[in-house]
């Protein structure tokens, strides 16, 4: 016994040295004496863990609780491997056996608690975390876990005010801003979320996470150059699957696809099982036209991970985009959805007839215009419908001929209207099994206000072919950079029989500038509140020309000549074929090939000139 408490002794103090070689030596050296020493097991699973040689430590650890099964320190310790496996309802398991041998033993505790964030488990993790803090009220690092738990149920001021009393733990300083800056940003509190960050990494340059965090921020602020800085100092700190993948989402935002597709390959050498990485794959390969083999890649991912909810949704959307509607819906249905607090049931094609149904909008603009129509759909027979279209499209809705009551957010909160069931608008293409063969034509159900349009109807010339033209999207769209196009692009258009009118609501000023110089275009932008104005001024004008977005479809529903202009890989509703579609009777699709944008403008132009022959 006394040349196993040397020998243990020896390796004990080597390893508080740092010196972990002779730490093993004298480890081993002892286990030689005796096989069973408990210490010296423990000691050498942890030593075996700090190598990343996790199964051998914890064999080390499962021989050590066999002579010793009551040791607390290595319960924790086989516990933490099985966590660093990402097996944690082992780690659980080892944790709780930890607790029951020392129910003061603190740091078992906690680490339980990061287990069960992992898990998902906030309500458990918070309780054991706050349990931390019953014990000992000084161990504020314990907040930083409290925090996520609360930020994960929305609760985000009270998480806030969590992550601000970590910060009283000199330990926790750097994770506890990092909680702050990401919480602030998804806040979209951009610039609150860069100053947290901007600390966290001034106080540890070597935080790999605090300068991905600050990249993801930046990026979301549009801060493109800073953002690509921060995400290749965390690569130069840590060269992780997460600041690869991350890079590449930025990439391909500003269109840089080859270089992203280095980043994607990157973050799969550092591990090949990335499911972020195929899906990040799936999305570009979509981008670049490479249908079969993004295809691939999301199938791959959902191998990988079966509940991956990003990776079901695009190929949802790919399945869609091909024209398999039925599939593709039903995998797109696992997408994140706005959500209404009340006692009442989702619809699920429940009978109608003597009902009422709230159908409330989701996503963007031009989706809950095009997707309108379903409000006219024979299930429907019979219902009252409560439909809650966003704000910029109350007064479009509430003048329509839709069969609907229109009631904003507020008005449904304040008035408090009797339902029975209600459902997402685009959720209504998988309940009413919409196909592409039994897609409803357009209902022409917009009311212009009379007043409005002789307004602008005054301010056109009577002379010349009307057209409005729209070159930008809304830049907070993820895939805005492929759909959008340079003003200039339509310069190209210039004939003095033609008299183009802006219907961009957001622009900058030298793109207007300069298509005043180039076309001599009118502008009614301080005109126009909300779509109901945009509305009105279509209907003055002969055709539209318009990128992908919001004012192609509310042009297309009036029946107005609309020529829609496609980027390489389009929004799903269009498909990948022909100049029709059955969305719109009176749309006209241009598609981009790959030689760009200017040929695209070339083939509308002669079509232009047809017109005017």
């Amino acid at each position: 016994m006394q040349k196993t408490d040397e020998l243990y002794a020896k390796a004990a103090a080597a390893f508080d040295t740092g010196d972990y070689k002779a730490a093993k030596k004298w480890a081993n050296e002892c286990l030689k004496v005796d096989k069973k020493e408990f210490r010296s097991l423990n000691l050498l699973g942890v030593l075996l863990a700090n190598e990343g040689k996790l199964e051998a430590a914890a064999n080390a650890y499962q021989k050590s609780l066999e002579a010793n099964p009551r040791n607390p320190q290595t319960l924790n310790n086989l516990a933490n491997t099985y966590a660093k496996n990402s097996d944690l309802e082992n780690a659980l398991k080892y944790y709780k056996k930890a607790i029951e041998v020392d129910g003061s033993f603190i740091i078992a505790r906690y680490n339980m608690a990061k287990a069960l964030v992992e898990l998902k488990r906030y309500e458990e993790a918070a309780d054991e975390a706050l349990k931390c803090l019953e014990q000992d009220a000084g161990f504020l690092k314990a907040y930083l876990t409290v925090g996520i738990c609360l930020k994960e149920q929305n609760r985000f001021e009270e998480a806030k005010e969590a992550y601000k009393r970590a910060l009283q733990d000199p330990d926790s300083v750097v994770d506890a801003l990092i909680n702050l800056g990401t919480l602030a940003k998804d806040e979209k509190n951009f610039a609150e979320s860069e100053i947290y960050l901007r600390k966290a990494v001034e106080i540890d340059p070597n935080s790999a996470l605090g300068f991905n965090n600050l990249g993801v921020t930046l990026q979301a602020a549009k801060k493109y150059g800073e953002a690509l800085e921060a995400f290749f100092r965390a690569i130069a700190i840590l060269p992780s699957e997460t600041s690869f993948s991350n890079l590449a989402t930025l990439l391909m935002e500003i269109g840089e696809y080859q270089k992203a597709k280095g980043a994607i390959l990157k973050a799969l050498e550092i591990n090949p099982k990335s499911v972020q990485a195929y899906v990040n794959y799936g999305v570009l390969l979509k981008w670049t036209g490479e249908y079969e083999e993004s295809a691939k890649a999301f199938i791959h991912a959902i191998e990988l991970d079966a509940t991956n909810m990003p990776a079901k949704v695009n190929l949802g959307i790919l399945l869609m985009l091909f024209g398999d509607y039925r599939q593709g819906l039903a995998l797109y249905e696992a997408r994140e959805k706005p959500t209404i607090i009340c006692d009442r049931p989702l619809w699920n094609k429940e009978l109608l007839d003597g009902k009422t149904i709230l159908i409330y909008h989701e996503q963007g603009f031009g989706d809950t215009i095009n997707f309108a129509r379903l409000l006219t759909n024979e299930a429907f027979k019979g219902a009252k419908i409560i439909f809650s279209p966003q704000d910029a499209l109350q007064s479009l809705f509430k003048n329509s001929t839709l069969p609907c009551v229109t009631m904003n957010h507020n008005e449904i909160e304040t008035q408090n209207p009797h339902f029975d069931y209600h459902t997402t608008l685009i959720s209504l293409l998988q309940l009413l099994d919409i196909n592409k063969d039994n897609i409803p034509s357009t209902v022409p159900y917009i009311k212009d206000d009379g007043k409005k349009v002789e307004y602008f109807k005054d301010k056109l010339p009577k002379d010349k072919l009307k057209i409005g033209i729209v070159w930008q999207g809304n830049k907070q769209y993820v895939g805005d950079a492929k759909r959008s196009v340079s003003a200039s692009s339509f310069a190209i258009f210039k004939d003095d029989r033609i008299s183009f009118v802006s219907l961009q609501k957001e622009f900058e000023k030298e793109d207007l500038a300069q298509l005043k110089e180039s076309l001599a275009i009118l502008d009614f932008s301080s005109d126009i509140v909300d779509f109901s104005d945009t509305s009105a001024l279509i209907e003055c004008l002969d055709m539209v020309i318009t990128v992908d977005t919001s004012v192609a479809h509310l042009a297309a529903t009036k029946n107005k000549p609309t020529w829609i202009l496609l980027p390489l890989s389009p929004d799903w509703r269009w498909g990948l074929w022909g100049e029709s579609t059955p969305w719109y009777g009176s749309a006209r699709l241009f598609r981009q090939t790959p030689e760009g944008w200017d040929e695209l403008f070339r083939r509308v132009k002669n079509e232009l000139q047809k017109i005017l022959q």
